[in-house]
């Protein structure tokens, strides 16, 4: 068990309402399963959403990602995942529990962020915690990569598994920006093990002058990188 369960409900609290449609990333994360679900799926209902924001117009039925779902048995001809799948203890118990709720022959899209995600940030607040505290401690969530993903689908009794990639970009003027935005999106940190002492602002500024250093673009501009991976399996 990784994730503070607690700390991650407060965070998902404070995901503002319409998130999807206000954010950069949201809406091209929803875009994508939109288009996705047209095309696998464009007349399949009743259709399950578990998402930590709401994105009515993908689904008949928006759940917020839990443990335990307690969804009705091969009830959906359409289960969707969308960019919470690291947010969880147990990503092989949702794959199963959404796998028994779909209808024979229905779709499971799960859609979330991989290995490749925040790598900027996460080098950046490794070199500073490194140099302010001398040592580090776990800041950001780990991703699963996709072929660890396309092995559990299998494993939760799932068929024919297809795995897509791709690299996403977002660029903010500074670190604050860059985390304020992660935070609105509810991906503030939840790591049990993470540290839970002071934070000295000095960190911060250490980590700024990294990313730009090694990450900044010609505009001076802080990238964020997005790695979404996008399953597709069929029950």
């Amino acid at each position: 068990m990784i994730i503070d369960t607690a700390a991650l409900a407060r965070h998902q609290r404070r995901v503002p309402m319409g998130m999807a449609a206000q954010d950069a990333l949201w809406s091209a994360m929803c875009e994508r399963m939109e288009e996705r679900l047209q095309e696998l799926a464009p007349e399949s209902s009743p259709r399950l959403l578990i998402a930590p924001s709401a994105a009515p117009r993908l689904a008949d039925e928006h759940r917020l990602p839990e443990e335990m779902l307690h969804i009705a048995p091969q009830h959906y001809a359409a289960a969707l995942h969308l960019g919470a799948l690291h947010l969880t203890n147990d990503v092989p118990g949702i794959f199963v529990q959404m796998r028994l709720a779909l209808a024979p022959g229905g779709v499971l899209i799960a859609m979330f962020p991989g290995g490749e995600t925040l790598r900027e940030l996460r080098a950046a607040l490794a070199a500073a915690e490194s140099d302010v505290l001398g040592g580090i401690s776990p800041r950001v969530i780990p991703f699963l990569n996709p072929e660890e993903g396309g092995s559990l689908l299998t494993r939760a009794g799932l068929r024919e598994p297809v795995i897509d990639r791709e690299i996403l970009t977002c660029t903010y003027p500074d670190l604050t920006a860059l985390m304020h935005d992660l935070r609105k999106m509810g991906q503030a940190n939840p790591l049990l093990a993470r540290r839970k002492s002071f934070t000295p602002r000095r960190l911060f500024t250490q980590a700024e002058a990294h990313y730009r250093q090694y990450f900044a673009d010609s505009e001076g501009r802080l990238p964020m990188t997005v790695e979404l991976i996008t399953l597709t399996a069929w029950a």
